[in-house]
């Protein structure tokens, strides 16, 4: 009988509200805009994220560009709107007519981008998955909510239109201001990312802190309230209090460990042979993987017919963001965002991928290397695209003379060790 009684009192109250916000709100159109913008994101670019599940989910938040301060600012004014003639009334706590506009639009916003993170993923098909992903989707949750939460906040002080417009540029504003993730102020970055992200894996400790500051702030934002008909003591007490939870919300999060990303201890895991040489490849990029496959076999074999041996490693594996797997001993090669974007791999790319000595320290120096290393670099590329295709060197923009087998090897065998003179 209790919970009935209770379930009727809600009815009455809060989720009256709820349905009220639903019916007389903007809701509709920022939803709508917000499809939109997702769609917009997903097929863009020919969606070179599937099968990278950290990319995948990082994908979708380009879109937190336009769509936070479109929130932001809808936000704003219905809490104007939908709040006239319901200031004096005695409403409290969750009843308020702006904790209804804010909760109506962050759990409809919430189910739109689960939806479209569950679609995004299905189509991505990623081979495995990270524990720490749905954290992630959590926080990029919260940062729609932020946007709610700075659109009621404005929408409390300010008249309808007004309200909306200021939401919305002060939305942007947060944009650019809290989403560099090289910074501490990147209290609202959410992915976003445009180039591959093998080689990484979420913090679950960093994003666990950010995703407590983005609540934190929201507690501080619902605290902030005009004096209209109540105690201004009260009041200006909570206002202050709500500074002091934001103020420590961010300082908090800019002493947040380590970075949002990790260096991933996870390797190649799909495995071959190309003309005898073992090679192996992430699994998540198995379906642009023919096209480096086709290059590397037709350079494996060229060298050994026409006797520069010496060129072939004794095994190749996929480089990713963060390991560069060249030595004396193993080749790389790296998958490009435009290749998993549909443009095939060229011969001289890949060719020069295998060839650059990107392992040495000397090339990680601030210090340029000396042009010489440029010269024998594209020597040495353009004598091994040579044997399988000689128009390849010279679409790249070379027209030097091919190297002979024994100084091509000599100067391989320096980049593969770091022996190299690089200044």
């Amino acid at each position: 009988m209790w919970v009935t009684a209770v379930l009727m009192r809600l009815n009455t109250g809060l989720l009256s509200m709820l349905r009220h916000v639903a019916r007389h709100s903007w809701l509709v159109l920022c939803v709508v805009g917000m499809l939109g913008t997702n769609i917009a994101v997903m097929l863009d670019r020919g969606t070179p994220w599937r099968g990278d599940l950290v990319w995948t989910i990082d994908w979708l938040t380009i879109g937190h560009v336009l769509v936070g301060p479109l929130v932001a600012g809808f936000a704003a004014v219905d809490t104007v709107r939908l709040s006239i003639g319901v200031r004096d009334l005695p409403l409290r706590g969750w009843r308020n007519a702006d904790s209804a506009v804010g909760l109506t639009y962050g759990m409809a916003l919430a189910a739109v981008h689960l939806v479209f993170v569950s679609v995004i993923i299905a189509v991505s098909a990623p081979p495995r998955f990270d524990a720490a992903a749905a954290l992630a989707v959590l926080t990029q949750i919260a940062i729609l909510w932020f946007f709610v939460g700075l659109g009621v906040l404005i929408g409390r002080f300010a008249p309808p239109i007004l309200g909306g417009i200021a939401a919305a540029i002060l939305g942007l504003v947060c944009v650019y201001m809290f989403t560099d993730p090289r910074s501490p102020t990147g209290l609202l970055y959410g992915g976003a990312a445009t180039v591959p992200r093998m080689g990484y894996s979420y913090s679950a400790a960093w994003l666990g802190i950010q995703l407590a500051a983005i609540l934190t702030m929201l507690a501080a934002m619902w605290l902030v309230r005009p004096a209209w008909g109540r105690s201004r003591l009260r009041l200006a007490a909570l206002s202050a209090l709500g500074l002091l939870l934001a103020a420590g919300a961010s300082q908090v999060f800019a002493a947040a460990p380590g970075e949002r990303l990790s260096a991933s201890v996870r390797g190649p895991e799909s495995c071959g042979s190309l003309a005898g040489v073992p090679w192996c490849y992430f699994p998540e990029h198995e379906r642009v993987i023919g096209g480096y496959a086709n290059h590397l076999l037709a350079l494996f074999d060229a060298a050994q017919v026409n006797g520069y041996e010496g060129f072939v490693p004794d095994a190749v594996e996929e480089a990713s963001q963060t390991t560069w797997p060249g030595d004396a001993n193993t080749g790389p090669f790296y998958v490009t965002s435009d290749a998993l974007a549909g443009t095939p791999p060229t011969l001289w790319e890949v060719t020069i991928n295998l060839v650059q000595p990107l392992h040495c320290k000397q090339l990680q120096a601030e210090q340029a290397p000396a042009d010489q290393y440029w010269e024998d670099l594209y020597a040495v590329t353009a004598t091994w695209t040579n044997m399988v295709d000689p128009s390849a060197a010279e679409q790249a923009g070379y027209f030097g003379e091919s190297l002979d087998p024994s100084d091509a090897e000599r100067i391989m065998e320096k980049f593969r060790t770091c022996t190299y003179a690089f200044e």
